[in-house]
């Protein structure tokens, strides 16, 4: 029985000039370069007519994953199999073998065991960052200039002026193994590249990639906390022909403030008042982080008195409650007065140390009469 002849498969990838691991973009880049040479619109010539169709027709294949996805399938594969020759093959059970592996070998690719090497994502990179209480209680914007590698813009990264299909595993970069087709062997012409290099890349030196000044701009969200990580996506060393750019990890440190100090959320104060406001109560402005607080002081207020503001505190950067400002009451012993105001102040100081000994009768009528009513 005759065999019939089936027809070989067009190599879309050499018709594109582009290797098979390709991104969409260079893909789209190589068909519209093509397209701009031998459009029917600028080129008269017949035979160029039929590479553009070609061209075309290549495009629509490649640009689309899932019929690239087929396409590479059946070109690593190039089965061939007409029906007339079945008969033939279970009379040949070394032909019969062939095509069982070839049938495996379908099954491996399409569970993704069998596929060509794919460009290498980019690691992540780490910088510090140095910020103040104030930018930690309402966020900030920062600028970071920094350098970063990527791909060499002059050979895409692959480190070479000019590259061909390789022949020897006709660019898909993964050699089928006869006996075991679901281990994928590594082309040892192109070590799984799928194209051979020609000529080194001057820009990059042959390497494939650069280093280069990198800026970006982060919102630090409000309620940042010393050792905070804050993550920019895709701002990391860039991926590698194709591959997945790292994340930009900023790690926050804030500097310490001698007025005050944060716990958790909350921010804790030690603030002096004068001894009438202690007394006789009234308002203080207590500085914050970013702003002041009006706090009232009640009457009969003693000395390390610990007084909560709630939800004045830093905001949670995780989007939950605020924290609470706690002010603890420092009294001025230094006004001015005669012996008997002296002596208020010193019996006041010595009794006054809780609510239940605030200042009442005849004692609060003294203070009133010398410190004024508040």
């Amino acid at each position: 029985m005759s065999a019939r002849q089936t027809k070989k498969l067009p190599n879309y990838y050499e018709v594109l000039n582009v290797g098979s691991d390709a991104t969409a973009a260079e893909v789209k880049d190589a068909f519209h370069r093509l397209a701009l040479e031998l459009h029917p619109d600028v080129n008269d010539d017949p035979a160029d007519h039929e590479r553009f169709r070609l061209a075309n027709e290549a495009y629509r294949v490649l640009s689309d994953p899932t019929q690239r996805k087929t396409y590479d399938t059946m070109r690593l594969l190039d089965l061939g199999l007409p029906i007339g020759r079945l008969k033939e093959w279970f009379d040949d059970p070394i032909r019969m073998q062939g095509a069982l592996n070839k049938i495996a070998t379908v099954l491996a690719v399409a569970s993704g065991l069998f596929r060509p090497k794919r460009g290498r994502d980019g690691r992540d990179l780490t910088i510090p960052a140095s910020i103040g209480h104030a930018d930690s209680y309402a966020g900030c914007e920062r600028a970071f200039d920094y350098g970063r590698e990527a791909d060499c813009d002059a050979c895409k990264g692959t480190g070479f002026e000019s590259i061909s299909t390789c022949a020897h595993c006709d660019g898909v970069g993964r050699l089928r193994s006869d006996y075991f087709p679901l281990v994928a062997k590594r082309c040892p012409r192109c070590e799984t590249r799928g194209w051979i290099g020609e000529t080194r890349c001057a820009a990059c030196e042959g390497k494939g990639r650069v280093t280069g000044a990198h800026r970006v701009k982060v919102r630090m969200p409000a309620g940042v906390t010393d050792g905070y990580r804050l993550r920019v996506t895709g701002h990391g060393e860039a991926g590698s022909r194709g591959g997945k750019d790292g994340d930009l990890i900023v790690l926050v440190s804030v500097e310490s403030r001698s007025d005050g100090r944060r716990q958790g959320n909350d921010w804790t104060v030690d603030h002096a008042v004068d001894f009438a406001t202690a007394a006789l109560g009234g308002v203080t402005h207590v500085p914050l982080p970013v702003g002041t607080l009006a706090l009232r002081i009640p009457a009969g207020s003693w000395d390390g008195r610990r007084l909560r503001a709630p939800g004045r505190g830093f905001p949670d950067v995780r989007g939950g409650e605020a924290g609470d400002v706690f002010v603890t009451l420092r009294i001025r012993e230094d006004t001015p007065g005669d012996e008997a105001r002296r002596v208020l102040i010193d019996e006041y100081l010595r009794t006054v140390r809780s609510e239940s000994t605030a200042p009442a009768g005849e004692f609060r009528g003294a203070l009133e009469r010398h410190f004024g009513i508040r």
